[in-house]
């Protein structure tokens, strides 16, 4: 019978096998031979299975999980009633000891993976057939056999043995066959590649006799190639030699300019500081009409020469590549009121009307670069005031697109004035380039003012448009993208109830006010009516109040043509149908003076100064419903700009400044206010005094010895209690960067020099709080509270230019006298503190200390020992510089000729304070130890020195290891070498 003949359907085999594929592939194989197949998945199971099905026979994988094929085949041997049970056993045979342990569990057969399917049904056939027949045989002891050079004794019979042996041999056979076939197939495949090979290499030979004759004509032309590519690569050598030299000129003059922008930063505004300050404590002053006009357009003067400096510094700031801006939250409203704050003195100067034009959608709270943005708008609202003899101003601000958190405004600067021909348009936004570039123009002016305006908004993400009819005016529109705050409160947003309905009259005779006012009030749920003059505004109080449709609320402009508002305000209130009914909240767009003078007597509601922002008219309106106004001087708003000095009166301020000049010019503007100001020379002098005093207020310079403002700063605010102490910078750092950098450090905020008095005092009153009631500030006013100024006559002083210093400052010369002496009283010691800063290398502590007295030397009008120390201060920078002794020398000259000069001036003053001179400096040392540090830098070795320098620590730890570093940093590399 073949091996495809169906079998005997009660046939079982147990399939005894891990592998799902393996198994079910050899169960296909068995069923389809007629065979009922079960199967285990390993030995543990297939032994149960084998137990209780009692399969004709068992076909098992050897390695397997729990039980493996050898252990299953030696438990169904070792058992009495399974024993008789044949066991095939898988294997793929990589071990010839696998055998013997197949003999020696007894298995009737090997089957060898990868398994034939024929072989595999004729084995099985094989062994049910010689099972049958020799069931009743009795078992053998074993047989002993020689396998793989080493004998075995197998307890299988020899039939087993045998069949094994037999199966293996059957196997070897098949393989050989299979391989016997393989070589004659390869055999083939080498004569048809060897033929395929003969093919190519002809063609190949004709290729290569083709590519030579093709180099032939390469290589004539590689000849003539190679000489112009020599030439071309001598000419490119050339060329990037030029460019490599081109690119060193432009990053040397990359770095130039913004050294040069950082020195002209600080160094301008330091002497612009002292002008400005000057002039404006000499204008407090007793002084001739003459001097008064001298003074205050020296002021002016001073103030546009700072506009241009400004102008000019951001221009070349942008153009280096210096300029970012900031991401930091601020107010909206807080913004326009600083706008206003600027530009009002000036619009009023000129009669002018400005009106903002607020959407009231727009959120309070904002991410952006306020500074940037105001800048932006005070230089086109600057623009329209200047080219505007008459007429009005109105500054839209509309929302124009919100995505998720960020929005996009537009900001238009209408004006009435001159306005722009189309050729001057085209101009306008160039650099250095003005409308009217003739030489009897009359506006003055950088030219700059635009082309940053153009560059600021570009970089917010916006675009600049101008619309202009020339004699008609001028509207300057830009978008710019900003973020919102966590705030998202609008001015309409969360409206009082109480103004849902009211009803209010407008009474103003610019067209442009009375539109702004309505829409404005129309946003808040008024009702509102306009009326364009005094006379058409009192009939239509009188018409609503016959229709009983009174009104509760009247804004009323000042300055009207006919009757003005004291006219219509004074008709009111001698009208007993309006005058304890009507709430009226006088406009008025300048002339503050005149104003309190002309109100005297009347009941005001409240006053409004133009522009007026969503937010103030918001808050005046809700104050004038709450009657919160009436306890209150109905005109103190007229006296805003002013009122936050009563708020610095009795302030505590601790002013950290190393520069004398700048000392005594904040002082005095400060004392000017009624503050109580304490100066520390330094940042560790600032946390000295902090330790025993209690400040509302520090203004934090940046550059300083010891510590500089930065330093100062972070150690300030490492101390909990020092967590909510307002931090104020005050310096002629004004580079980009440097207001990130204070903001960094942990400063609340940032004066620039020169100092704008008015900015100062209002900076300093939006931190600190009045320490002296409101009541006191009636009873002694403001003036009383200022040091006064005292003139005193000085003497001949030689070797000092006095005139020129005192021009420098005013004229004031209790202040000169007062700066002499403390020059004086401070600067005795220089030649002490700048040989022992040479002595041990420290060649940053010496050029300081020869920059500072050569500024002071400077503002006292010592000139010749100014130029004295600029030339020690140059030749300090490099250590082994051998003119340092000589300069020195002089210097030492001309100090000693001023400070004799002083000395009979000081010579009736009390001395210099301890608590402004402690700086822990060289000066302090034994001069025993400084002989001696002198001699160490020079004779001893690295240990003998670092001895010395230890001794120090017990007394001053902090300046031994300043030293110590010095030294080892400077003179010990220096020994070694």
């Amino acid at each position: 019978m073949s091996t495809s003949e169906p079998q005997n359907p009660s046939t079982s085999i147990l399939v005894v096998e891990d592998s799902s594929f393996q198994a079910e592939t050899l169960k296909r194989i068995l069923v389809k031979a007629g065979y009922k197949v079960d199967i285990a998945k390993n030995g543990v199971i297939g032994l149960e299975m084998t137990r209780k099905l009692r399969p004709s026979i068992v076909i098992s994988d050897i390695l397997m999980p729990e039980m493996n094929g050898f252990e299953l085949c030696t438990q169904i041997k070792n058992d009495k009633i399974l024993r008789d049970t044949p066991v095939i056993l898988l294997t793929s045979l990589t071990d010839p000891k696998d055998v013997i342990k197949g003999l020696e569990c007894r298995a009737d057969n090997f089957l060898t993976k990868p398994y034939d399917p024929t072989h595999l049904l004729t084995r099985i056939k094989y062994i049910l057939l010689s099972h049958s027949l020799n069931r009743s045989d009795k078992p053998e002891d074993g047989v002993q056999i020689y396998f793989a050079g080493q004998k075995y004794h197998i307890h299988a019979d020899s039939r087993q043995s045998l069949s094994l042996l037999l199966s293996i041999y059957e196997t070897a056979v098949h393989n050989n066959n299979v391989l016997l076939e393989t070589q004659a197939n390869m055999k083939a495949l080498n004569q048809d590649l060897e033929r395929r090979v003969n093919e190519r290499t002809a063609d190949l030979t004709k290729e290569i006799e083709e590519r030579k004759r093709a180099e032939g004509e390469i290589r004539d032309l590689n000849v003539n190639l190679e000489n112009r590519v020599h030439e071309r690569t001598v000419q490119l050598e050339c060329m990037n030699t030029e460019l490599e030299m081109a690119r060193d000129v432009a990053e040397s003059a990359t770095r130039a300019k913004s050294n040069f922008l950082a020195t002209m930063s600080h160094e301008i505004r330091t002497p612009m500081n002292a002008v400005i300050g000057m002039c404006h404590l000499a204008l407090q002053t007793e002084l001739t009409p003459k001097q008064q006009n001298y003074l205050t357009k020296i002021s002016i003067a001073a103030q546009s020469l700072l506009h241009i400096i400004n102008d000019t510094l951001d221009f070349s700031k942008i153009e280096a590549g210096k300029l970012n801006l900031e991401l930091i939250p601020f107010r909206f409203q807080e913004m326009l009121d600083t706008l206003v704050s600027v530009t009002e003195s000036k619009i009023e100067e000129k009669g002018l009307e400005f009106a903002f034009d607020v959407d009231p959608q727009i959120q309070q709270e904002l991410l952006g670069d306020s500074l940037r943005l105001g800048q932006i708008l005070l230089n086109l609202i600057s623009n329209a005031v200047k080219f505007t003899a008459k007429g009005e101003i109105i500054l839209s601000i509309q929302l124009v697109e919100q995505l998720d958190k960020r929005i996009m405004l537009r900001f238009s600067v209408r004006d009435t004035g001159i306005g722009l021909t189309h050729e001057q348009l085209g101009l306008i936004f160039k650099p250095f380039s003005q409308a009217d570039s003739s030489t009897t123009r009359k506006f003055g002016g950088t030219g700059l003012g635009l082309a940053i305006v153009n560059r600021l908004v570009q970089m917010m993400e916006g675009d600049v448009v101008v619309e202009s009819e020339y004699g008609v005016g001028s509207t300057f529109s830009f978008t710019v993208w900003l973020e919102l705050g966590e705030n998202t409160v609008s001015e309409s947003s969360e409206l009082p109830k109480s103004l849902s309905g009211l009803r209010v009259l407008v009474i103003d005779d610019n067209a442009s006010a009375r539109q702004i006012f309505k829409e404005m009030l129309e946003s808040f749920g008024c009702q509102v009516d306009t009326s364009e003059s005094g006379e058409k505004g009192l009939a239509a109080l009188d018409n609503a109040w016959k229709q009983d449709t009174s009104y509760q609320m009247l804004l009323l402009d000042w300055r009207m043509k006919g009757l003005d508002g004291i006219d219509v305000s004074l008709r009111i209130k001698e009208d007993q149908r309006f005058n304890k009914l009507l709430n009226i909240i006088m406009v008025t767009a300048g002339a503050r003076d005149e104003l309190m003078q002309a109100a005297s007597g009347l009941d005001l509601s409240a006053v409004l100064i133009k522009p007026v922002t969503p937010s103030t008219m918001l808050e005046t309106l809700f104050s004038c419903l709450g009657k919160k106004l009436a306890e209150r001087n109905p005109l103190s708003q007229l006296q805003a700009d002013e009122s936050y000095k009563d708020n610095l009166i009795g302030t505590r301020m601790l002013l950290v400044e190393d520069n004398l000049m700048n000392q005594e010019v904040a002082l005095e503007l400060l004392e000017n206010v009624g503050a109580e100001v304490t100066i520390a020379n330094n940042g560790q002098e600032a946390l000295d005094v902090l330790k025993n005093e209690t400040f509302d207020v520090v203004l934090m310079d940046l550059q300083m010895p010891v510590m500089d403002g930065y330093q100062a700063t972070r150690a300030i605010r490492r101390q909990p209690q020092f967590k909510n102490l307002p931090i104020i910078a005050m310096t002629a750092n004004a580079m980009s960067g440097d207001r990130e950098k204070c903001l960094e450090a942990g400063m609340n905020d940032h004066i620039a020099k020169p100092i704008n008095v008015k900015q100062m005092y209002a900076t300093l009153a939006k931190w600190v709080q009045s320490v002296i009631p409101s009541e006191k500030t009636s009873e002694q006013p403001l003036q009383s509270l200022a040091k006064p100024l005292v003139q005193e006559a000085l003497p001949e002083l030689p070797g000092i230019d006095v005139k020129s210093a005192l021009s420098a400052i005013g004229g004031n010369e209790s202040l000169y006298k007062k700066m002499l002496i403390r020059f004086f009283q401070t600067q005795s010691n220089f030649v002490v503190e700048f040989e022992s800063a040479w002595a041990i290398g420290d060649t940053e502590l010496a050029a300081r200390s020869a920059h500072t007295i050569k500024g002071l030397a400077g503002t006292i009008g010592a000139k010749r020992l100014q130029e004295a120390c600029a030339s020690l201060e140059s030749a300090s920078v490099d250590w082994f510089n051998q003119d340092v002794s000589g300069r020195l020398c002089t210097v030492t000259e001309e100090l000693g000729t001023v400070l004799k000069t002083l000395s009979v001036l000081a010579e009736h003053e009390a001395p210099v304070t301890e608590s402004n001179t402690k700086v822990k400096n060289l000066t302090q040392l034994p001069v025993a130890l400084l002989n001696s540090l002198r001699e160490s830098a020079s004779n001893l070795d690295k240990t003998g020195l670092t001895s010395l320098l230890d001794s120090l620590r017990e007394t001053e730890p902090d300046l031994a290891e300043r030293l110590k570093s010095h030294a080892e940093s400077y003179r010990f590399d220096l020994i070694e070498e």
